[in-house]
């Protein structure tokens, strides 16, 4: 069975491998190493890890979602390809999309399956038309921006950022639309754009967590640590209990050589990751 390194899931999954390295000390206590110290990956950490990165990308923040990854690994089928095998967050639960079935991971409940492919049959004729066509009739910015959340649960990402857009010309202060639109431009890799947008989201919503978190996430791709940890720590002046923003500050202060620091927010998380 194939072992994959750290930059060939980073390469595959299209993130830096620092970011895979988090993920897997999150959701892979067990993760094999080989002689140097290195960690290799199976099939099935690969789909944890896409999993993780998904769910993350997609603002998915729950304590229960980070402990039901982890126990997600002992369920993963050995010989399907990447692509087959879907993980999605629906509130705080975890739900697992195979060829023909999809199950819940805590419960083990087989639940009624559409995959993307499914998806795209029925709603692909409507929904990945041109967004044209859809000028004359959506009129307010919520109704572009549920237009918008059509496009992106179907992966019509430009669709999707089109209709975002049009929410953010008739109100530019639409939190959920600047939100959602710097997502996706920051899984493109357009960071300024999407810093851009997080500021924006922040500057309407002070009290929005996830804003002040995502626009960590952007100072730390773009190689400002500092800044990083000062986005973080908004966000949990805000939510205290923000998971993620602890533990991305465990690993920024233990780069930073502060270890004080970097064992105070590792604590934290274990303790709200112990709690689910």
């Amino acid at each position: 069975m194939h072992a994959y390194s750290t930059q060939e899931v980073a390469d595959l999954l299209g993130e830096n491998p620092n970011k895979i390295r988090a993920y897997a000390k999150a959701c892979l206590p067990n993760i094999k190493k080989n002689s140097s110290g290195h960690y290799r990956f199976s099939f099935q950490d690969l789909v944890l890890l896409k999993a993780a990165n998904n769910l993350f990308m997609s603002n998915a923040k729950s304590n229960k979602i980070w402990k039901s990854l982890r126990s997600l690994r002992n369920h993963l089928p050995h010989d399907r390809p990447l692509s087959s095998i879907r993980v999605a967050a629906h509130g705080d639960k975890i739900i697992v999309s195979e060829t023909n079935k999809s199950w819940e991971v805590d419960s083990g409940q087989t639940i009624m399956n559409f995959l993307v492919k499914d998806i795209e049959k029925i709603a692909g004729p409507s929904l990945y038309a041109s967004i044209d066509k859809y000028l004359g009739k959506a009129n307010t910015a919520d109704e572009w921006f549920s237009l918008a959340l059509e496009f992106d649960q179907v992966g019509g990402q430009q669709d999707a950022c089109l209709a975002y857009r049009e929410a953010l010309k008739i109100n530019s202060s639409h939190t959920s639309s600047l939100i959602n639109l710097g997502r996706i431009l920051h899984k493109e890799k357009n960071y300024d754009e999407a810093e851009q947008l997080y500021s924006e989201a922040l500057s309407v919503d002070p009290e929005n967590s996830i804003a002040a978190f995502n626009l960590g996430v952007i100072f730390e791709d773009k190689g400002y640590p500092k800044d990083a940890i000062q986005a973080y720590k908004i966000s949990i002046d805000i939510k205290p209990d923000m998971i993620d923003a602890h533990y991305n500050l465990a690993l920024l202060y233990k780069k930073l050589g502060d270890e004080k620091s970097s064992l105070k927010h590792f604590s934290t998380f274990q303790n709200l990751f112990d709690k689910g």
